[in-house]
């Protein structure tokens, strides 16, 4: 077994469940960025009138930039990845929202939309990080910002 947590373990290791977990499927990874795919779905709680909030927009970009955060704490650390994979999935590192910032929503989503967000690591200092997002359709962009997060080691 690798010491690199996989597509599928990165998704276990969001602390996020059902039904506030939004990511379906880890793209592509690296310490730089992440690329995931997700479909709205009815059961969404930020479903309103077949519509996705756009405060939703937000968690999908945190999400998917939480992978990133994620592949690298535990790809640098194999003891903890071990434990993770020992606890039966209950080991979570947590991690906050610190900032949004020039957040601008084009276009709406809907249920069974599927999309795909990316995030690309812009900065970083000890535990806190700043990445650019894009959340597309298609070609067409939906929405973009950029977000910052503090994880806890």
């Amino acid at each position: 077994m690798t010491n690199i947590p996989d597509k599928y373990e990165l998704i276990a290791l969001l602390p996020h469940k059902y039904p506030i977990l939004m990511v379906d499927q880890v793209i592509d990874i690296s310490p730089k960025f992440s690329i995931t795919k997700n479909t709205i779905k009815a059961h969404n709680p930020f479903i309103h009138e077949n519509f996705l909030a756009e405060s939703a927009h937000i968690e999908l970009m945190a999400q998917t930039t939480a992978t990133i955060i994620l592949y690298c704490h535990y790809k640098d650390n194999p003891i903890l990845l071990k434990e993770f994979r020992e606890s039966g999935n209950t080991k979570i590192l947590p991690g906050y929202l610190v900032t949004l910032k020039d957040f601008t929503v084009h276009s709406t989503l809907t249920v069974e939309d599927e999309i795909i967000v990316t995030s690309t690591k812009t900065y970083e200092i000890e535990d806190y990080y700043s990445f650019d997002c894009e959340i597309k359709k298609g070609n067409e962009l939906i929405t973009k910002g950029e977000i910052a997060i503090y994880a806890i080691p």
